[in-house]
């Protein structure tokens, strides 16, 4: 009696790998410390909005203090993010057995994918809860569609930005500490370049937040107007020219690196 050969459907698939580091995660408290991060920022953004505060302004007084809390909140976020995605093999040395299976190049790249879908599922939920807190407390106009978007793409493409550099300390370094010390740094470091001129705050990533901000704050005798500006895309190109920057020359690091 011929043998029976197996049948393409019955051959077990090969599951891809961004899927395999989201799996790792499923027994992770990523999604419970991520949401009560942005729970904290959203009190804290809609603490003092009530009232004569809503009266005497618009959507805009939202979306010009958001930025700068992000750029308090989201640095840590993103190096939470990114530092329990490279965390995920450390124990028992099992990154050397994953690399068996795995070249270098191909596993940095599925969790750098992973560390980007993370965080886009993040700042949709985000952006759709500040549309919710900005309906809620009765403000005359929304957001429109162009400056949601503009709202969501700047704050993922500094996250990323932030989530690359720590990938890159955890995978290349081995050390898992350091990096959660730069996300405090930036938090840090983005509150305060908050009070520098333009041109220093340039120069701290978690500052970009604010900076590409598309509403702005004028004061004249003590009244306070905010407008809406042009989206600086020549910004947002310096965040994306360095994110594939440091991605390029990470992933030839630890390529090239013996464990």
């Amino acid at each position: 009696m011929a043998e029976r050969t197996p049948s393409a459907t019955s051959r077990p698939r090969r599951i891809p790998a961004v899927r395999l580091e989201l799996r790792k995660l499923r027994r992770k408290h990523l999604p419970l410390v991520a949401l009560a991060l942005m729970a904290l920022e959203l009190v804290w953004l809609g603490y003092g909005w009530s009232g004569d505060a809503v009266s005497k302004g618009d959507w805009r007084a939202i979306y010009w203090q958001l930025p700068m809390l992000n750029a308090i909140f989201l640095p840590l976020l993103a190096s939470i993010a990114s530092s329990t995605v490279c965390d995920i093999e450390s124990p028992g040395g099992m990154l050397k057995e994953l690399l068996t299976l795995q070249s270098p190049r191909e596993l940095f790249r599925a969790k750098w994918q992973a560390i980007t879908l993370v965080l886009g599922l993040l700042v949709v939920a985000q952006t759709a809860a500040s549309l919710a807190l900005t309906s809620s407390l009765g403000f005359p106009s929304l957001p429109d569609a162009i400056a949601v978007a503009q709202y969501a793409v700047s704050t993922l493409a500094v996250s990323l930005l932030v989530a690359t550099l720590v990938q890159a300390l955890c995978l290349i370094l081995q050390n898992q500490f350091l990096p959660l010390v730069v996300g405090v740094a930036l938090s840090f470091l983005g509150l305060f370049s908050m009070y520098l001129p333009t041109a220093f705050a340039r120069l701290v990533p978690s500052s970009y937040y604010a900076l590409l901000s598309t509403v702005e704050m004028s004061s004249d005798a003590g009244r306070v107007a905010f407008a809406s500006r042009a989206w600086p895309v020549a910004d947002l190109a310096v965040i994306i020219i360095l994110t594939v920057a440091i991605y390029g020359y990470a992933g030839r690091g630890f390529s090239r690196k013996e464990l």
